[in-house]
Order: C-alpha cells, then sequence, then structure tokens
C-alpha cells in the first residue's frame, strides 16, 4: 500500500508477514519508486527518485531499508550506472540495523550521459557459512536531454500479440 508518507511492505516474523513502515519522499514531482519488494528474509528494500531527471539534472535518490529482525553487521549500498555521478551524499552503509528501525541513504545525483540505465540498491546482513539476509530494489530509467521516462527504451517494436497467418496459396502443378 503506498501512501504520501508511508510505503508498508508485508514480512512476517515466523516467515516474515509483519508490516514495517518505511517513509519515502512526499509526493509533488513526480516521484519514481521501485516496485514492491517480494522478499522471504526478515530485511526489506525501497528505492526512489524525488523525479524524472533530464540529462544533466540533478535528483535526489532516497533508499531505505528496514527488517522485522535484529540484524547486526548489515551492509547496504546503491550502486550508481556508469552514466551517472554523485553529486552528495552517501552511498554506503554499514552497521547493526535493529528491528523495526529503518535507515536511510540519501544521495543527489546526475546522469551525464543519455541512456537506459539501472539504479540499485542493495541490504543485507551475513550469516555463517556464507549465507546471508537481503534484499534489493531496482529503478529502471531511460534518461536523455529532450525527456526521460521509467522504463527502458528500445529499437526494436514491441513484439505484437496477435500474428496475421496468411495461408499459402496451394501450388499448382503443370
Amino acid at each position: 500500500v503506498l501512501t504520501p508518507s508511508v510505503l508498508s511492505s508485508p514480512v512476517s516474523s515466523e516467515n516474515f508477514t509483519r508490516e514495517p513502515t518505511i517513509p519515502v519522499l512526499p509526493t509533488g514531482d513526480q516521484v519514481i519508486e521501485s516496485g514492491p519488494s517480494n522478499t522471504s528474509t526478515p530485511i526489506t528494500a525501497h528505492l526512489s527518485l524525488s523525479k524524472l531527471p533530464l540529462l544533466n539534472e540533478t535528483v535526489e535518490l532516497v533508499f531505505t531499508f528496514v527488517s522485522v529482525r535484529d540484524a547486526p553487521g548489515t551492509n547496504a549500498e546503491i550502486i550508481l550506472p556508469s552514466g551517472s555521478n554523485l553529486v552528495t551524499g552517501e552511498l554506503n552503509w554499514s552497521g547493526d540495523l535493529r528491528a523495526n528501525e529503518p535507515q536511510t541513504l540519501r544521495a543527489t545525483i546526475q546522469f551525464t550521459s543519455e541512456g537506459n540505465w539501472l539504479l540499485e540498491a542493495k541490504a543485507s546482513r551475513p550469516l555463517e557459512g556464507g549465507d546471508s539476509w537481503g534484499d534489493a530494489a531496482y529503478v529502471y530509467l531511460h534518461v536523455s536531454e529532450e525527456g526521460s521516462y521509467e522504463g527502458f527504451a528500445t529499437l526494436q517494436p514491441p513484439s505484437p500479440t496477435l500474428q496475421e497467418i496468411v495461408p499459402t496459396p496451394p501450388s499448382i502443378s503443370p
């Protein structure tokens, strides 16, 4: 459920279905949100942009992550694509994530190249034996000087859902 001030993502304690509350940017310009997390771990991640940026325009990126259980030694990071730069803010966090106490990384970024770009943010807690709890959030965008939009541009038209089948006329033998 998304409201102007809160995003609730179902997660539980036994099979992680409790609902932690994650703050989101206020509405105004078109806020771009990562899709809802369908995680089966205690950690939930959420990524948003304050607006759709044009080429060379700055935009605020907010990564919020929360756990329904204490998660000591959690590491979180925002991964910027090659066509963007960090202007201000933080892209990494490490620490003890307390149950139901969200942490937030905020950064101002700028896209310096046109194209299709993936913004990725992930939070994980390492466990013994090389395993981990974690979640990731993604935002896909196409950025250009004339206009930007959520999703990727493609050079090929979409595949038709229905195809017209034209029967081949029977061949006539002489």
